[in-house]
């Protein structure tokens, strides 16, 4: 559908902002980065010019990555003459560094005095990293509005249905404080929406349902295009990169893993480089985490694949968002087959963290909150450690939380106690809500998990190929074949046997085997083998257990052959 800006969509309407809170919720690749660096800052700075006002009329402009931090950077640069002009024009922090000075003890308030607007880019980041960065998501936007009541305060996402909601609780409760200071003018308290989402266009993507690792692994391998390879979690990261490379001939950097723990260093610095300042993707696999989730624009022609594996409708929406329209077409997006057993898991552990944090008493955690502030110091690896990380704000963060009794917005010296990580709190119960529903669905069906995702750009059934694979196939062949070597086996030989077949065979054929050493007991093994047609046979001779594998007769039932 072409280039759109939203300085055409906006017109003249950010002339009457001044003091304003705004969110803007348009599509990745609309012009964002563009209305804020061509139209808004230009205008701030015309004013600036004509002597309209004597207080600063700077732009303080707030992201969530360090990537996005820079490509702002090299944008800016493009577009300014001088280092003077940047330096009284605007500035760039990234959330986590204004928590880490606000931490630090400087006032929030000085810290802002010398600008007139603040952008915060993508915004879906207060609710999106709440569950894992509760310092620096659900207490800094409400920092961010209690320093910003009087200034113009400008919200940037693509995705704003999950943060919209917060934005406005968080801005009314502290425009109830605020109101006990000084006077509030009505305009400030307000969130004004521009909603441009209907502008979204994924026509460009051709979506594909693959039904086992391998087949996407070979599939990806094999492609004459670039792939980027989105998911959240990092060992599963690496497994996929060395799966990848067993299928194909690439080589060192032709695959290349990013994520915050590497991201800094040597060894990916011109991976980094391309992506910043030449939008492009240097190897021909790049399998990446949530730092590159957000905000970096990928404009490249020669990616032709993309693969994203989230439950997350806002990590997926991202994700897919940062290859760019305009700079390739007919991009093959795939989507991996997932049991609903592989739901079922994902849906207690997150079941686990909305009852512990209904079971914490915040009454009692407040009347003695010493012991539970000296279980997070310690930094112990165990549920309460992680429970009370995310969902509980102690004071000693030294910024805003929310009153647990009032519900009122307190500040720097007003109380000490620990308080609610709101955010954390919805969010995880949003995932726990998300995964619960597609554990249901893919009872039914697992292939109605990809056709839900797919309706999220706007995409139906129809239009959705499924890639064919003799790869599970060849796989049970080999793991039948394995199976069937155990012959009247002792015990010690037997138990050895197993572990081999579990190493080898766990991941393509039964991932819902909980990983302990790769052991597993007899009982369950006689399950296993059950799946694909064969029985455990259990014998003893001279007073010693002998096992042995068979295929089973075609009138055999599921439960005999257990």
């Amino acid at each position: 559908m072409g280039r759109i800006y939203l300085k055409d969509f906006i017109g003249e309407e950010y002339r009457d902002w001044d003091g304003r809170k705004v969110l803007i919720s348009a599509p990745t690749g609309v012009g964002k980065t563009t209305f804020i660096l061509e139209t808004l800052v230009p205008y701030f700075v015309m004013r600036k010019k004509m002597r309209l006002f004597e207080r600063s009329m700077k732009v303080l402009i707030i992201c969530n990555r360090r990537l996005l931090r820079e490509q702002y950077w090299y944008s800016i640069i493009e577009r300014m003459e001088s280092y003077r002009e940047i330096e009284e024009t605007l500035a760039l922090k990234t959330y986590q560094s204004l928590s880490e000075e606000v931490n630090a003890g400087k006032d929030i308030s000085t810290l802002f005095q010398d600008y007139a607007i603040i952008v915060c880019d993508e915004a879906h980041y207060f609710y999106a990293d709440s569950d894992f960065n509760p310092a620096g998501t659900f207490p800094v936007l409400q920092a961010i509005f209690r320093a910003g009541i009087a200034k113009t305060i400008v919200f940037l996402t693509a995705t704003s249905q999950e943060v919209a909601p917060i934005l406005e609780k968080a801005l009314e409760k502290c425009v109830n404080v605020c109101r006990q200071e000084y006077t509030v003018k009505p305009e400030w308290g307000k969130l004004m929406k521009y909603l441009f989402d209907y502008a979204a266009d994924f026509s460009r993507f051709h979506c594909h349902y693959v039904i086992d690792e391998g087949t996407l692994c070979k599939t990806i391998a094999e492609s004459q295009k670039k792939t980027i390879f989105f998911l959240d979690d990092k060992k599963t990261a690496r497994n996929y990169a060395e799966r990848i490379r067993e299928y194909g001939s690439l080589k060192g950097k032709d695959i290349c893993l990013l994520n915050a723990e590497n991201i800094d260093g040597k060894e990916v610095e011109d991976v980094v480089d391309h992506l910043v300042m030449a939008h492009r993707c240097l190897p021909k696999v790049l399998i990446t985490t949530s730092v590159l989730d957000n905000g970096v624009s990928v404009e490249d022609p020669d990616v032709g694949n993309v693969v994203i594996i989230t439950e997350s409708r806002i990590s997926f929406l991202q994700m897919l968002g940062r290859v760019r329209a305009g700079y390739g077409e007919g991009i093959n997006l795939y989507f991996l087959e997932r049991p609903a057993a592989f739901f079922k898991e994902r849906e207690q552990r997150y079941q686990a963290k909305v009852e512990m944090a209904q079971r914490l008493d915040f009454r009692a955690i407040n009347r003695n909150m010493f012991p539970f502030i000296r279980t997070v110091w310690k930094d112990e690896d165990t549920e309460l450690t992680e429970c009370l990380k995310t969902f509980l704000i102690p004071s000693t963060y030294e910024i805003s939380y929310i009153n647990w009794m009032t519900g009122v917005l307190c500040w720097k010296g007003q109380g000490n106690c620990l308080s609610v990580n709101e955010f954390a709190v919805r969010k995880t119960g949003d995932l726990f809500i998300q995964e619960g529903f597609f554990r249901k669905i893919a009872t039914d069906n697992p292939r109605k998990v990809v056709e839900k995702q797919m309706s999220w750009i706007g995409k139906g059934p129809e239009e959705l190929c499924v890639v064919g694979s003799s790869y599970k196939e060849e796989v049970i062949l080999k793991f039948r074949e394995a199976c069937l070597k155990i012959r009247d086996m002792g015990l010690s030989d037997f138990a050895e046997e197993k572990k081999k077949i579990v190493t080898e065979f766990r991941t393509d054929l039964f991932p819902d085997l909980a990983d302990r050493n790769r052991s597993v007991e007899t009982k369950k093994f006689a399950e296993i083998v059950a799946r694909y047609g064969m029985f455990l046979q259990e014998r003893e001779r001279d007073g010693k257990k002998r096992y042995s594998v068979q295929m089973a007769p075609s009138d055999m039932s599921k439960e005999e052959m257990k």
